[in-house]
């Protein structure tokens, strides 16, 4: 039987509306007036089959604030097979290379490893490799940097800048289909001096999104089937694409990389989010797992599952079952008695890409995992009703407390469980001694921990224990009451 529920059709939570992209078009119909930049260099050899832009690109209309908007890297069942940097297929059919993301089918792919012979370069500076500083790739050893050609990184880059790397043209006729994906890190003046990623069916005048400010890491994507102000590009017979790095006269910072560049062809992927909590549990108390499954541009899918897996390691992850997620949100509840991590994983379908919570090279990125503490079940030692006081030259009295679930015997640290002891005197409870267990012993089912006392002053006692380790969190005991005669 299927221990996983499904949740109620309620709407996902939040408004996804933010996560579809904008664009803005580079060029306007009748009536808005062209505003052309001056190239500032000629256009380099061309590495492709297909023709190279034989015009200078034109961009028209003011430059728009930046839009930043974080999408899910494609998953790939059993992680990213490279290709070599530069492999083009210029006939663009949906099966004709072997480098593939789950169900998709790559056009092109450039990682930066061998040079930038796939791109036009326009600019002076303008990009060229990068390897001499840690932000600067996704992948392998090489991004491009914006100002690479003249400027070292991490730079800065200088002001009035305008540079250009083109690639293309890619023949899309046959395709239904695609998606352009880049990896970037951008440190530029907010609004001045953005990052343009571009698209144009004619080499010369491009549709854009853009990126500026201090917005770090960024794995994103371009759909081609709904290009602002041209349209869907896939049925096309020649399509390019782009980036460009515009800069103004005032402030500069680091610059702009990019990498991991690639134009999918095929099927969409999905973003799946997740929650975990509460984020400390009881002894074999529920966790809900939560979240919602959509495809890269935030439409719920519906009518499908994905995937839990779970870790006591946060190392090795194993299947928890599948979740129905009807409405494209879901829901379950596990029970665990340990620190526990968890991720989802959509496997994909006939329809949509294998996709995880929001990996890429692996089954789980570590901050996409998320963890719950449990709290152990921890019982007072056991202590008669009455206890006779401990007399010289007699043993000390021992005391066994529980401990579930059954520790390892390297989680029997001493230092794990400490027992405190009081007297009931003046009217009020005061500690008169506390200690760390002095032993353990493990049964089939839990733990048993000791503890050893001289109880020689009569009197109303208690006994209680506390227990913390790194799976669980820091459980109490109830009080064990008890006189000593």
């Amino acid at each position: 039987m299927n221990p996983f529920r499904t949740l109620p059709a309620i709407r996902a939570p939040g408004d996804r509306t933010h996560r579809r992209r904008r664009a803005v078009s580079l060029f306007r119909a009748g009536g808005v007036a062209a505003l052309s930049f001056v190239v500032l260099a000629l256009l380099a050899a061309s590495a492709y089959a297909g023709p190279a832009p034989t015009k200078r690109p034109v961009v028209s209309g003011s430059l728009q604030p930046a839009v930043h908007l974080k999408l899910v890297p494609l998953g790939g069942g059993g992680g990213v097979q490279k290709l070599k940097p530069g492999v083009l297929n210029p006939a663009a059919t949906a099966s004709a290379v072997a480098h593939q993301f789950g169900w998709s089918n790559t056009i092109f792919y450039d990682g930066f490893e061998n040079g930038m012979s796939n791109w036009t370069r326009l600019g002076t500076p303008t990009w060229d490799l990068s390897s001499s500083y840690y932000r600067t790739f996704f992948a392998g050893s090489y991004s491009a940097y914006c100002a690479g050609s003249l400027i070292d990184a991490p730079g800065p880059y200088i002001n009035n800048m305008n540079a250009w790397m083109i690639a293309g043209p890619f023949d899309l006729s046959t395709v239904t289909s695609a998606t352009l994906w880049y990896s970037l890190f951008v440190d530029t003046e907010e609004k001045y001096d953005p990052l343009q990623v571009l698209v144009s069916v004619d080499g010369t005048n491009f549709s854009y999104t853009s990126y500026s400010g201090p917005k770090g890491f960024i794995r994103d994507a371009f759909d081609l089937t709904n290009v602002p102000a041209i349209g869907n590009v896939c049925g096309q017979s020649q399509v390019w694409i782009a980036f460009r790095f515009v800069s103004d006269a005032t402030n500069t910072g680091q610059g702009a990389y990019v990498d991991e560049v690639s134009v999918q062809s095929g099927l969409r992927p999905v973003y799946v989010s997740m929650t975990a909590g509460p984020a400390v549990v009881g002894y074999n108390k529920p966790v809900t797992i939560a979240g919602t499954l959509t495809d890269t541009w935030g439409n719920l899918l519906t009518n499908r599952s994905v995937d839990l897996y779970a870790s006591t390691d946060n190392k090795n992850f194993s299947s928890r079952g599948t979740i129905d997620c009807t409405t494209g949100a879901f829901s379950t509840s596990v029970n665990i008695v340990r620190k526990t991590w968890f991720g989802v994983v959509f496997r994909g379908d006939s329809e949509y890409l294998w996709s995880n919570i929001n990996g890429w090279d692996s089954l789980f990125y570590d901050d996409d995992i998320k963890s719950v503490t449990s709290r152990a079940s921890l019982t007072p030692p056991v202590v008669p009703s009455l206890v006779r006081r401990w007399m010289p030259n007699t043993k000390s009295q021992t005391y066994w407390g529980t401990l579930k679930p059954m520790h390892s015997t390297a989680q029997n640290k001493t230092s794990h469980t400490e027992v405190f002891l009081q007297r009931y005197s003046g009217g009020r409870w005061k500690q008169i001694d506390a200690k760390y267990a002095q032993a353990y012993r493990n049964t089939t089912t839990a733990t048993l921990y000791m503890t050893s006392w001289r109880l020689g002053a009569p009197g109303r006692m208690r006994m209680r224990a506390v227990h913390a380790d790194a799976d669980h969190a820091k459980t109490t005991s109830v009080w064990r009451y008890f006189r000593v005669l």
